[in-house]
Formats: structure tokens, C-alpha cells, sequence
């Protein structure tokens, strides 16, 4: 049973009449009374309107105004970004619909600074080699790709993968290229291909993420 299972579970039991116990919501829920006391805890916290009697019992109150269980901040994201492609005047309403369903209380919800932008094909070419690269990155392997640069010719790169920058309509990938003996940023949406070798970067001073963010800051100013 999932965190999510297990509280909708605990929550459908405090909602039946009456007052509820620890070791009576343990047996029907077959979990221990620790854990059942941890999940009450975590719901308190929460915000749901659970009341303790002085017998140690509890039961739910306000059953109208529960927060949702079940919709997540990226799952809101998915529906704000599924209305914003509705054409015409219908994608206003269905907003205002949207905006309705989430209470006022909704922990770590904000509606207004959902993202709204649409993914581009770029953005979509960038999307499989994301997780590869923050694998590389973190294990500081290095990487060999075959590079399409603004000019259309192929190379051949050998690199030390040191981040990933968000632009506005692709992912870049800041690495040490040893072709160029220097920083380069690679636009993912332009990599034909892409090899993680089982080679380990060195670490060498002055060749790491903070000296290219220093570098770029002196350029900037």
C-alpha cells in the first residue's frame, strides 16, 4: 500500500460515525498504533480538521471542505497547461473552473505562477538525453556526442558534462570539451548521438562549473 493509499484509507476511517480510537483504527487499518498515531500526525499537520476527544479517540470533522488527497502540484500543472491549448473563449472558463477546484488552504499550491509555456520541438528533442546527461554529471563521467552546431557541420566531441543551463526554447549542456580546449555549451536538441563512457573526469582546477559561472559573470559585467 502506497503513503497515499494508507492515508486515504486512515481518512475514510475517521470519517465514519462516531469517535475512533488508536488501537480500534490500528486493527481495521492492520498497521501498528505507532504507525496509525504517525499518519494522524502527518494529517494534523496537513491541515485536515481531525478533532481529539479527551479519551484519546479522534474523528473528522468538516467533511466538505477536505483538501485533495489525490491531485499533486505537477498533476495541476498538466491540467493549467492542458487548458491553456483550449481555443477561444472557453479556455477562460475553464480556468475559472480550475481555480474553483483547489480551496484556498491547498498546501503549496500558487495557481498564478504555474508555468504556461507550451513545449517546442526543440524543447521535445531535449527531453530523452536529459536524464542520461544529469546521470553523467553526477557520476563525472565523460561523454563522447556527435555535435551539429548553428552551422549545420558534424563533429565529433569529447566531454567532462559539468551542468545544464534551462534557455528559453531548449536545455544546454555546460561541459570542458577537449576539442576545444575549453568551456563550450552544446544545445541538446542538436546532439545526433550521445555515449556515457565508463571513463571518469579528473577533477582539475579551473575546469569545473564555478569557474565557467565565474567566467561568464566577467564577460557580463
Amino acid at each position: 500500500m502506497t503513503r497515499k493509499q494508507r492515508l486515504a484509507a486512515l481518512i475514510a476511517a475517521l470519517s465514519s460515525p462516531g469517535d475512533h480510537g488508536l488501537t480500534v483504527l490500528a486493527n481495521r487499518l492492520k498497521r501498528s498504533p505507532a504507525q496509525v498515531r504517525l499518519d494522524i500526525d502527518d494529517l494534523l499537520v496537513a491541515g485536515y480538521p481531525i478533532e481529539t476527544a479527551p479519551d484519546a479517540s479522534w474523528r473528522m470533522v468538516r467533511l466538505s471542505a477536505l483538501p485533495s488527497l489525490t491531485v499533486t502540484e505537477e498533476e495541476l500543472n498538466a491540467l493549467r497547461l492542458a487548458v491553456n491549448r483550449v481555443p477561444g473563449s472557453e479556455a477562460a472558463s475553464l480556468a475559472r473552473l480550475l481555480d474553483r477546484a483547489i480551496p484556498d488552504y491547498f498546501p503549496g499550491i500558487d495557481l498564478d505562477n504555474l508555468t504556461t509555456d507550451i513545449p517546442g520541438m526543440a524543447m521535445k528533442a531535449c527531453a530523452p538525453f536529459l536524464p542520461i546527461l544529469r546521470r553523467a554529471i553526477r557520476l563525472q563521467c565523460w561523454i563522447q556526442v556527435h555535435y551539429q552546431d548553428a552551422d549545420g557541420s558534424l563533429t565529433d566531441r569529447r566531454l567532462h558534462p559539468l551542468g545544464l543551463e534551462r534557455w528559453s526554447h531548449s536545455w544546454a549542456l555546460v561541459a570542458w570539451c577537449t576539442l576545444r580546449h575549453d568551456f563550450r555549451t552544446f544545445r541538446l536538441d542538436r546532439i545526433a548521438s550521445l555515449t556515457v563512457t565508463d571513463e571518469i573526469a579528473p577533477h582539475r582546477l579551473g575546469r569545473d562549473l564555478a569557474t565557467f559561472a565565474a567566467l561568464h559573470r566577467q564577460r557580463d559585467d
